[in-house]
């Protein structure tokens, strides 16, 4: 089979120029991207709240430390500062507790929050231990 010049001028004309396949930018195609960039924006915004309500539930639900915990044992954690025993822990003075050490992570007023010294635990605001650094 062979083709005339004209044929082949034709065919060539259908795989190129404007009777040609669709271009790659194709408008049915540009809607769908940018709808999927809308619904990635979307999505995203929706999943980094959800990441942040988790984690003030998480740190909500954390169980509470104990005295009894082997790091609060070695760091003389006690739940009320007044119960710190001042002759082992000589660097202790009234009024320091949790809540105005500059590691404890709970929202000012609440009764308990996270402390980085003690990770996935919940300590309580009135608490001390040896790790007190004072705020400010």
């Amino acid at each position: 089979m062979t083709l005339s010049p004209r044929g082949a001028r034709s065919l060539a004309a259908g795989f190129v120029g404007q009777h040609g396949p669709p271009a790659i930018t194709d408008p049915l195609k540009e809607t769908s991207m940018s709808i999927s960039r809308r619904a990635f924006i979307e999505n995203g915004a929706i999943l980094i709240a959800a990441v942040g309500v988790s984690s003030v539930a998480l740190s909500d639900s954390a169980p509470m430390l104990s005295e009894s915990d082997p790091t609060a044992v070695g760091l003389g954690y006690k739940a009320k500062a007044s119960a710190v025993d001042k002759a082992k822990f000589p660097q202790y003075a009234a009024g320091q507790m949790c809540s105005n050490c500059a590691l404890y992570q709970g929202a000012a007023g609440a009764s308990s929050g996270p402390c980085p010294i003690y990770p996935g635990k919940s300590e309580a605001a009135a608490g001390w231990c040896s790790s007190y650094a004072k705020k400010g």
